[in-house]
């Protein structure tokens, strides 16, 4: 008996890549934002930057995690250690850079988020014999 097992993504869109990253951004403005309103020193904001790439790039594709990972890089270095924007490329700022984006690389599992379980086609096995004559 021949039974194809089928996958759910429980997550519908929010496990699109697209999606994730769009949340991961609004995650990283407003880690940023609460930094900046407490004035958290560089060093904690890095630290509270990288765990938001942490959690929002795993289960992305690599390539994903790794955008997520500069695009907080570029908020970092922009926005808490230099102002209005101002993009630097300082040994120190090279390091985050690198930082930032290995880690969101390393965290991404290279694809959509994992189901959480697996489910049976809505083929009978009947059919899938049938068909594979």
């Amino acid at each position: 008996m021949n039974c194809q097992v089928a996958t759910v993504n429980s997550l519908g869109l929010l496990g699109e890549p697209g999606i994730r990253f769009g949340i991961a951004n609004a995650a990283i403005v407003l880690a940023v934002g609460i930094c900046v309103s407490l004035d958290i020193e560089a060093s904690w904001s890095l630290l509270l930057l990288s765990a938001v790439v942490i959690v929002t790039a795993s289960g992305t594709p690599f390539v994903v995690g790794g955008a997520i990972g500069l695009v907080a890089w570029a908020f970092q270095t922009g926005f808490l250690e230099n102002t209005y924007g101002l993009l630097t490329f300082s040994g120190d700022d090279l390091a985050h850079l690198c930082l930032l984006t290995v880690v969101g690389a390393i965290t991404a599992a290279g694809g959509r988020p994992r189901p959480s379980h697996p489910t049976h086609s809505w083929r009978h096995p009947w059919q899938t014999w049938s068909s594979s004559r």
